[in-house]
């Protein structure tokens, strides 16, 4: 890991985010570089700059930092989807990929 890594914070502030009860009801967030954003909103804008995700429209929907989490606002135009216990679901494989990755599981003819 990197000496200046934001990774550890980020992904403490983003604990923090889920187990406050200010983030209930809020959907599917993203929080990154201690800035709350709503995931339907939220863009990549650069490859490697540490402030590389925005909400470019609105902005954050709020800031988790060393002294708490507080929301601004709640997202705008949140979309469900109503799921019942007949919903067929199709299966969604998940593949780690990282620099030097052989694809091996990719092209595996495999089920399982």
């Amino acid at each position: 890991m990197a000496p200046f890594s934001d990774g550890p914070l980020n992904l403490l502030r983003a604990v923090e985010v889920a187990i406050s009860p200010a983030a209930r009801g809020k959907g599917t967030i993203v929080v990154v570089n201690e800035q709350i954003h709503a995931a339907r909103d939220v863009t990549k804008q650069h490859a490697s700059r540490v402030e590389t995700f925005q909400s470019l429209e609105f902005g954050p929907i709020g800031i988790a930092d060393r002294m708490g989490v507080y929301f601004s606002r709640a997202p705008i135009n949140r979309q469900t989807i109503p799921i019942s216990a007949e919903t067929s679901l199709p299966r969604i494989g998940i593949v780690t990929s990282y620099a030097g990755v052989d694809g091996e599981l990719l092209r595996s003819d495999k089920d399982g």
